[in-house]
C-alpha cells in the first residue's frame, strides 16, 4: 500500500502548472513539495481531453459515494476488471512524480518507518488512474499497487507500481494495453530506515 510519498524537487512542474492554472484559486491549494498524503491536491502527468500530454492538478483518492472515505490505492492485478476502475485503467492513466515512498514495519507494537527509492536513474513516477467526479472541481486519482518484491516484502506485502523512462511514456499512450505494461514496473529499491 502506498499512503505517503515524497514529491521530487522540481521547478519545471510548477512552471507547467502555472501556465494552465494561472489566475485560478486552485493552484494555491496544491502541494508542490514535501510529503504527499491522501486528500492532497498534487501535480500529475496525464493526457488532456485534446490528447496532449501535460501537467494537471488532481486530488489523491477516489471519493466513496455517501462517505468521507477515499480509495487511495487499487490493486493492479484486478483494476481492469473492477467496475470502479476499469474505464480509468483503459482510458485515463496518469503518472504521479515522486522521489520516494514510505512504509512502516510493525513489530511487537512498535512501528519502524522506511523510505523506498527506485535504484534506477529517475525521474520516477507512481502509476495511477483517474476519474472525473461529480462534486469536486478537480479529477481524482488513485495509485496502483502490486505484490511487493521478495527483498522488501518483510516490511510490507504491497508496493506501488512505479515507472521511469520509456515505460512511463508508454503508460500514458492511449492505445497501449495497460496489463503488459505493468510487467515493466520498477522492481529494485534502495531501502533506508527513517529512525
Amino acid at each position: 500500500m502506498c499512503g505517503v510519498f515524497r514529491l521530487p524537487e522540481t521547478d519545471e512542474m510548477l512552471l507547467r502548472l502555472e501556465r494552465i492554472y494561472a489566475g485560478k484559486n486552485v493552484l494555491s491549494q496544491c502541494v508542490l513539495e514535501g510529503n504527499a498524503y491522501p486528500g492532497h491536491i498534487l501535480p500529475v502527468i496525464a493526457r488532456g481531453k485534446s490528447g496532449a500530454q501535460g501537467a494537471y492538478l488532481m486530488e489523491w483518492g477516489f471519493h466513496m459515494k455517501g462517505s468521507s472515505s477515499r480509495i487511495i490505492n487499487a490493486r493492479s492485478e484486478t483494476a481492469a476488471k473492477k467496475p470502479l476502475f476499469a474505464a480509468a485503467m483503459q482510458h485515463r492513466r496518469c503518472l504521479i512524480p515522486m522521489a520516494h515512498y514510505y512504509e512502516w514495519k510493525r513489530d511487537d507494537g512498535e512501528k519502524q518507518k522506511f523510505s523506498f527509492t527506485p535504484a534506477s536513474p529517475g525521474p520516477h513516477y507512481l502509476a495511477g488512474i483517474y476519474q472525473y467526479e461529480q462534486d469536486p472541481i478537480l479529477p481524482a486519482f488513485t495509485i496502483l499497487t502490486r505484490p511487493a518484491e521478495k527483498d522488501i516484502a518483510f516490511i510490507h506485502t504491497r508496493m506501488p507500481v512505479m515507472f521511469s523512462g520509456e515505460a512511463a511514456e508508454r503508460w500514458l499512450t492511449p492505445d497501449a494495453d495497460p496489463i503488459p505494461l505493468l510487467q515493466q514496473a520498477l522492481k529494485l529499491m534502495d531501502i533506508s530506515s527513517c529512525a
